[in-house]
């Protein structure tokens, strides 16, 4: 664990509506609790921490590790790969907003921000930086367990659709590759496209390869000074 993370408690007043840890799991029992999240929670103020901690466990979440500036929160997200942010906004060296730009350059993860206000244009910039949503301190227990929930759901669902897309290109580019070798094949033996696509698949039984790299091995062989026959 990070050397600036800490366990130090202090005083806080009281709110008088529902706030997280002065209360039971919220209403998703059975639902995100029984994911057993690994969370990393981000808070200076050790009272409103050991809150949030606590609501967390609550909710059936581990919390991996605390950290009480945005630069330390940076090095705990690199060094523990957590499957969300729980952050504040007003952070010591780096704010949350900062913190949570960094942390999605380098790895994707969904981020929670706490703030004691919502001021204009938090919201908008917090979607900029990557943030799924904005919870107003002293944050509800319902409130968090729901955010946690759609949060998590639509970081899965962006990750799959990133993991499509990224599939999508290399089929494109493998494609591409297979296209260009055929024609390559066609003209250097005269043959159809189907039989030098066959030809193509030929090679990389024998050579017990991936078609994209018979196929990018022959556009090698054409591109050299000595073409192979």
């Amino acid at each position: 664990m990070n050397s600036n993370a800490s366990t130090e408690t202090c005083g806080i007043e009281p709110e008088d509506r529902p706030v997280a840890g002065d209360q039971q799991a919220g209403p998703s029992q059975g639902g995100k609790a029984a994911r057993n999240l690994g969370i990393l929670l981000v808070e200076d103020e050790s009272a409103h921490a050991a809150r949030m901690e606590k609501a967390l466990g609550q909710l059936g979440h581990r919390v991996l590790g605390r950290a009480m500036d945005g630069q330390a929160a940076c090095q705990c997200c690199l060094e523990l790969r957590p499957d969300l942010v729980l952050m504040d906004q007003s952070l010591p060296k780096m704010d949350g907003l900062q913190a949570a730009f960094v942390m999605n350059c380098n790895q994707p993860v969904p981020v929670l921000l706490m703030a004691a206000q919502i001021k204009e244009g938090l919201k908008e910039e917090a979607l900029q930086a990557g943030v799924y949503a904005c919870l107003p301190k002293p944050v509800d227990a319902t409130l968090l367990d729901y955010s946690i929930d759609i949060a998590f759901r639509c970081h899965q669902r962006l990750c799959a659709l990133q993991a499509q897309i990224e599939d999508l290109r290399n089929e494109i580019s493998a494609r591409k590759l297979v296209g260009r070798a055929s024609g390559i094949l066609m003209l250097r033996h005269h043959l159809t496209y189907d039989q030098a696509v066959g030809r193509l698949h030929e090679r990389a039984m024998a050579l017990n390869q991936p078609l994209i790299e018979a196929a990018s091995k022959v556009i090698e062989d054409d591109q050299s000074p000595t073409t192979a026959g």
